[in-house]
């Protein structure tokens, strides 16, 4: 008798993790390397499932004398036939030819639309129900300890509902796709079997919120989808989370809720690891606790693993305003996952080869790097892949671990626009890191060494310090799964997935076409500066250009303003009005506020972040610096710097999200 495909979700909480099993087709691995060697019966174990044939009788008559090698031998202690690959390998390109989709033609297509539940939600009312709370002074004064100890508003959480309704912010063809007596999305009915979902660790989340996740996982999920979750408590000091506490019961009286409780602080990474170790699915989910699922959110992932077993597919992922519980979109839309060479995740725009091979603009993309928190992946697919790195400590660098050896090793990642999940963005970090920052810069200094081959050195130029750190142990077994599993080089990943990448992020950085002291015309004597102002702010101003703390800034190739040398602040201009004054804030390299153009022809330096029907030029009136409405006659508007060179000058390149790489 068939079981009904399932899967399981891992949902992790800062000193508590959450994990869901959904996919429940084959024993969960334990032992990374039992993974290759069952990767044979994997497969013919997928085809059977979809096919339902005998895929070891076909490969016979296909052929006969390497099916008789085979059988000959006799499967070992494992149940593995020996030489495996080649026969299934061979029945799986027959069946593709033959098909012309692979492992698409799964069976007939349902809707797993809860309509009643979309019907109900459509009638509550109530506060923070698809929308946002406001406080009342009452409550804020009520709510400030509450929201120091938590990184966001949990007074605001309190007061909303655990079933609140949110905005279906959905692209529209997943409401209609496939589908005319019903506007909703179909999607593949022969799934793999039931699989798990886990959340990443909870250490320090208001339990109100937890168990708001918990509902919204319970509530928008498919209950034949998911076989259990479970929720991995990270040693958690919180007395509110400890075993026996009220949340503890209350979570733990949900359907297939499990709690897993560590005696010591293993952070993020190994309580993922905790998690999907104890998950009985074919597919593990990694979610953070402090989620709300979309409608229909599951769905849409597990089909892309039931088209292809190496696919790795990743929500798309909207925000919940941690003071108003608002959610929205994230800023930009669908974007594909990607970094600096400082290891920063960073996101690029769909570029024109995407666009062509997408069937439409609600179909999957390919990302050359996952957001980290998550995604669903098939269990034995990341056991073969040897997990998480046991090395990796607390949090950081995780999903570049993920990416790296899913693309390099013959999987995908895939952003599923038709999946959303709202993830709430703290104010500040509410837990601490053992060892600190340098805990999270060994972790991706390791992933550089492991994967990066010879472009670790362009990380390693810009963290100069991390040369003759340690890296931890066992840095040969995990180069072996590499040789095991023969992955491509990251020359092949940078050449052939993140190809974009040196577009928006350089490996090394062209040079600024001007630099130096920005001096003033109309009184030369005087130099641009900006210094920090009362209540910590930053105001810019005029002083002497004799005086030693004149600031030197330099004209970048993504059209910033930016302290020279290296500099990690930016002039930034928030208010784009006339007479605005910039500041100085952290370079975020999205232009924007942040986007300047020095012009050749006037010595003009121009606002250039904004469509301003009016632009907006740097000017001075002797002892402050502002902008207003650019006046090539106005010597006030005129600037020299140490050295110019527009010779230097990219203007095919410009910041992120160029439209030149986006046209069709």
């Amino acid at each position: 008798m068939r079981v009904t495909p399932r899967r399981v979700l891992l949902l992790g909480l800062t000193s508590l993790s959450f994990l869901f099993v959904i996919i429940q087709l084959s024993p969960a691995l334990q032992d990374p390397d039992d993974a290759h060697r069952v990767r044979a019966n994997i497969k013919a174990r997928r085809l059977d499932h979809v096919y339902n044939e005998d895929i070891h009788g076909q490969i016979e008559k296909m052929n006969p004398d390497v099916h008789a090698d085979s059988k000959k031998k006799g499967p070992d202690e494992n149940g593995v036939v020996n030489k495996p690959d080649i026969w299934v390998d061979k029945r799986i390109a027959q069946i593709s030819n033959k098909t012309g989709d692979g492992l698409g033609r799964l069976g007939r297509k349902i809707d797993w639309h809860d309509y009643a539940m979309m019907e109900r939600d459509l009638q509550r009312q109530g506060r923070g129900e698809r929308g946002y709370i406001e406080l009342t002074k009452e409550e804020l004064d009520m709510a400030k300890s509450k929201d120091r100890r938590y990184g966001y508003s949990a007074a605001a959480s309190d007061l909303i509902s655990l079933d609140r309704a949110i905005k279906d912010i959905r692209h529209p063809l997943c409401a209609s796709k496939l589908s005319r007596k019903l506007a909703f999305h179909f999607y593949h009915h022969a799934f793999p079997q039931r699989g798990s979902f886990r959340t990443s660790q909870v250490r320090s989340n208001a339990n109100h919120f937890h168990i708001r996740s918990l509902h919204s996982i319970i509530n928008k999920t498919p209950s034949k989808l998911v076989t259990e979750i479970i929720l991995v408590n990270d040693a958690s000091t919180h007395s509110e989370l400890q075993k026996g506490s009220a949340f503890s019961v209350e979570a733990e009286k949900l359907p297939k809720v499990t709690i897993l409780y560590s005696d010591t602080r293993l952070g993020l990474i190994a309580a993922r690891t905790l998690g999907a170790n104890q998950a009985r699915g074919e597919v593990l989910t990694f979610l953070d606790s402090h989620i709300e699922c979309g409608y229909n959110w599951l769905p849409p992932l597990l089909e892309r693993i039931a088209l292809n077993w190496r696919s790795v597919p990743q929500p798309l992922i909207d925000v919940v305003d941690g003071r108003t519980f608002l959610y929205r979109e994230q800023p930009g839309g669908l974007l594909r996952g990607s970094f600096s060479w400082e290891l920063l995740y960073k996101r690029l725009p769909i570029t024109a080869k995407e666009r062509r091979e997408r069937e439409d603009e609600a179909a999957p993309l390919k990302t050359p790097v996952q957001a980290g928190g998550l995604f669903s992946i098939h269990r034995d697919w990341f056991w073969e892949l040897g997990g998480y790195d046991p090395f990796l400590k607390i949090w950081g660098a995780e999903q570049y671990e993920i990416s790296f050896k899913v693309w390099m090793c013959g999987g995908e990642m895939e952003e599923v626009p038709c999946s959303r999940v709202g993830h709430i963005y703290r104010s500040h970090m509410s837990f601490s890191v053992p060892g600190g920052s340098d805990v999270i810069a060994l972790n991706h200094a390791r992933i550089a060494e492991l994967w990066m081959d010879e472009y670790k050195e362009y990380y390693l130029e810009k963290n100069p310090r991390l040369r003759k750190k340690s890296l931890g142990e066992d840095l040969e077994d995990r180069r072996a799964i590499r040789e095991r599993l023969k992955c491509k080089s990251f020359r092949w990943f940078m050449q052939n997935v993140a190809y974009d990448q040196d577009w928006y992020y350089p490996a090394v950085e062209p040079q600024p076409y001007a630099s130096g002291k920005c001096q003033s015309v109309a009184f030369p004597e005087k130099c641009f500066h900006i210094r920090e102002g009362e209540g910590g702010e930053s105001e810019s101003v005029l002083i002497s250009c004799e005086d030693r703390s004149v600031v030197r800034v330099e004209f970048t190739w993504r059209k910033e303003m930016r302290k020279e040398r290296g500099g990690r602040d930016c002039v930034d201009l928030s208010r784009h009005l006339q007479h605005s004054r910039p500041q100085w804030f952290k370079c975020h390299q999205q232009g924007g506020n942040q986007q300047w153009l020095y012009l050749q022809d006037t010595q003009q330096i121009k606002y250039d972040g904004s469509n301003l029907a009016t632009p907006l030029c740097l000017s001075t009136d002797a002892s402050t610096v502002y902008v207003e409405h650019c006046d090539q006659n106005s010597q006030n508007q005129k600037w020299t710097f140490d050295k110019v060179d527009f010779s230097l000058f990219r203007p095919e390149m410009g910041p992120p999200y160029d439209k030149s790489l986006t046209s069709t």
